[in-house]
């Protein structure tokens, strides 16, 4: 089963007749059939054929739609699909198997459809950081702010090997920057805290950059 596969017959005769008209020592099926191959007997030169092969090819499963819903991708494809893979910059997921997937920061994300064993794989998705509460990625998944809500004072930590200049940007519902602080981490786990007593009632977006990674978490000042 699959969506292809190689018949290979044994080596050493002169010619090969396949029953699909194909001359080769070997055979790439992709159509369900009845296969079998005919050639010469090395030692009276008829005709022998070999014992008919029944192959079964599956049709890979339509290719995934992917779709976003703030920090939430869901793939959609033919109903008998059996498992889902998700994929990022390219490399598989580690144990993901859902048609959902929680982004975590920037990137290019896609679903794999799998039946039968065969697979199909959606076109790239782009997460790209905005600013805009819309387009937030999940932060949360890596870094804890408190206390949400906040009357002023607060603090941000993560377990992530950090190191180097730590930026922290804080952004308003519409993505202007209102508050900003450059920390140096040393490589083990990152905290800091800032004081948001002078900025209105409001949502904002508590934006983390260390190098080329990016977070954001939302946090609410009441």
């Amino acid at each position: 089963t699959g969506s292809s596969v190689t018949l290979t017959a044994e080596d050493g005769f002169n010619t090969y007749l396949w029953s699909n008209g194909s001359t080769g020592r070997e055979i790439n099926v992709t159509e369900t059939g009845s296969y079998f191959v005919t050639v010469l007997d090395k030692a009276t030169q008829c005709p022998v054929s070999s014992a008919v092969v029944k192959i079964d090819v599956n049709d890979p499963p339509v290719k995934p739609i992917v779709t976003r819903v703030g920090d939430v991708l869901s793939a959609t494809s033919s109903s008998d699909v059996e498992a889902w893979a998700w994929n990022y910059n390219g490399a598989r997921i580690q144990n993901v198997v859902s048609s959902s997937y929680t982004v975590t920061r920037p990137g290019t994300y896609s679903a794999t459809a799998i039946r039968k064993g065969c697979e199909s794989t959606s076109e790239n998705f782009e997460i790209v950081f905005t600013g805009v509460n819309d387009d937030v990625v999940a932060g949360a998944a890596n870094f804890t702010v408190f206390p949400n809500p906040t009357n002023g004072r607060v603090s941000i930590s993560t377990g992530l090997a950090l190191s180097g200049n730590v930026r922290i940007n804080i952004t308003n519902a519409v993505g202007v920057s209102v508050m900003s602080v450059n920390e140096v981490a040393s490589g083990a786990g990152f905290t800091s805290s800032f004081d948001m007593t002078s900025l209105p009632a409001g949502l904002y977006n508590v934006v983390i950059t260390n190098g080329s990674e990016r977070w954001v978490v939302s946090l609410i000042r009441q």
